[in-house]
């Protein structure tokens, strides 16, 4: 099992500036992603494998975009000497619950918005594989701005913040900012490295670090 080969500076980035569809449960806005090291190598080596005419339906499906999205591919993804980079506009379902005076909103986060790290979790969450070897560095950080959020006073959750992971929500002048990371080291884990990193997995897919409470 493999991770993107080691590289320096090895780093996925997602941006998303975008607002809440009034009375849905969608965020519609820009995106852009960039890539570093081998991630870089990694994203190339999905994108060019695939016919162009089917780029399109790859890119959703690596960024938990909803159909009909528009995202354009900058530079080419079969030559190393062309820069790469994705952006345009999307769809994304996000989670709205009203009930009484409040309304619960569900953020969108990377165990959606990046396919390589849901891959990582695979490998590395099972209790019953002891020997994991990871070989080397895999980065991602998930940066959303969102605007026209629901009235009323925003509670945020509390931030979290590991070796492996961190997620915070933080709202200034009507929009939420959402940040998270998520990191692997190129090593042999003993035990208590190899329960960190299960520990930032499970929290990566946990919704309470990533739900906001208008009141």
């Amino acid at each position: 099992e493999h991770f993107p080969d080691n590289s320096p500076g090895d780093l996925l980035s997602i941006r998303i500036e975008g607002s809440l569809i009034e009375d849905s449960s969608l965020i519609s806005g820009n995106i852009s992603v960039n890539f570093e090291g081998s991630a870089e190598e990694l994203f190339r080596s999905m994108l060019s494998s695939v016919e162009p005419s089917e780029r399109d339906l790859l890119i959703e499906r690596l960024f938990g975009l909803l159909p009909d999205s528009e995202v354009m591919i900058e530079g080419d993804p079969s030559s190393i000497a062309s820069p790469l980079r994705l952006h345009g506009t999307g769809k994304w379902n996000c989670g709205l619950q009203r009930t009484g005076n409040a309304v619960y909103l569900l953020l969108p986060g990377l165990e959606a918005l990046d396919i390589v790290t849901s891959r990582a979790a695979a490998y590395i969450l099972p209790r019953f594989r002891e020997d994991i070897h990871i070989e080397t560095p895999y980065s991602a950080f998930l940066s959303i701005t969102l605007t026209d959020i629901p009235s009323g006073h925003p509670f945020l959750p509390d931030p979290l913040d590991t070796d492996t992971y961190s997620i915070s929500i933080s709202c200034a002048d009507g929009a939420l900012l959402l940040e998270e990371s998520f990191s692997l080291q190129s090593c042999l884990p003993d035990a208590l490295q190899l329960l960190e990193m299960r520990g930032g997995l499970l929290a990566r897919l946990s919704s309470s670090a990533r739900t906001v409470v208008f009141r």
